[in-house]
């Protein structure tokens, strides 16, 4: 699986605007690529917890779409279908990201779509392109209902507590997780949850406050790496 590499959080290596380029989806990484798309965005936010809250909710979304479609992994938000769909969810996780960033990011819109067209793209049968925005779009928005009013997704960090860096924190962060996963050979669908459960840790930890966030991101996607197997899925099927 070929991967986009993000250095630090003033390098995002694939910005919306790059994405956007003619040739830019022909590596058909989508996790990726969606997740480049987010912290794109949410680098530009002037709050640490919204630039928490995007990254954190793009992040879970792609990976309980993808899991909701091929299996695996016990789910939070979705509820398990009787058997997997089969073959790849990456294209209806794409179409989630972009319903989550749409969402929050209304006046994007026209540059998303742009982008979600060049993801679906090398997805060769139209069936499979039109299946794939409605299952993300419907998925994405349950998801979203579900888990936008829950603990988990932090809209600020609670009082007396630092917020002093508005999007340091997350793009450090996420510059650990890309690390991390590119450092393995992992399927699309590993990727994704090894982002879910960093982003679900670090936004705990975020909202709770003290700036430990990085670490405890940093902490579940080692743990999700050495475990490669459904365990780890706790930390995410049993919260609340």
């Amino acid at each position: 699986m070929r991967r986009m590499k993000i250095v630090g959080p003033g390098l995002v290596r694939s910005t919306l605007a790059a994405l956007l380029l003619p040739c830019s989806f022909a590596r058909a990484d989508m996790v990726a690529d969606w997740n480049a798309i987010a912290a794109d965005l949410a680098s530009s936010e002037t709050r640490g917890a919204a630039a928490m809250r995007t990254m954190a909710m793009v992040n879970v979304a792609m990976f309980e779409v993808m899991n909701f479609i091929e299996g695996g992994y016990v789910p939070r938000f979705l509820v398990k279908p009787p058997a997997p769909f089969g073959g790849s969810g990456e294209a209806a996780a794409a179409a989630a990201a972009h319903h989550m960033l749409v969402e929050s990011y209304p006046e994007r819109k026209a540059a998303l779509d742009e982008a979600l067209q060049r993801s679906l793209a090398v997805v060769p049968a139209e069936h499979d392109r039109a299946s794939a925005r409605v299952w993300g779009k419907h998925l994405g928005a349950n998801i979203r209902a579900v888990w936008a009013p829950a603990a988990g997704v932090p809209k600020t960090r609670r009082p007396g507590a630092s917020n002093a860096e508005p999007a340091g924190s997350a793009m450090r962060l996420n510059a650990v997780i890309v690390g991390l996963v590119e450092s393995r050979q992992l399927k699309p669908i590993e990727a994704a949850r090894i982002h879910a459960l960093a982003w679900t840790a670090a936004s705990e930890a975020y909202a709770a406050g003290g700036g430990s966030e990085v670490g405890a991101g940093r902490a579940a996607a080692v743990a999700a790496l050495e475990s490669r197997s459904g365990a780890q899925d706790v930390a995410i099927a049993a919260t609340p």
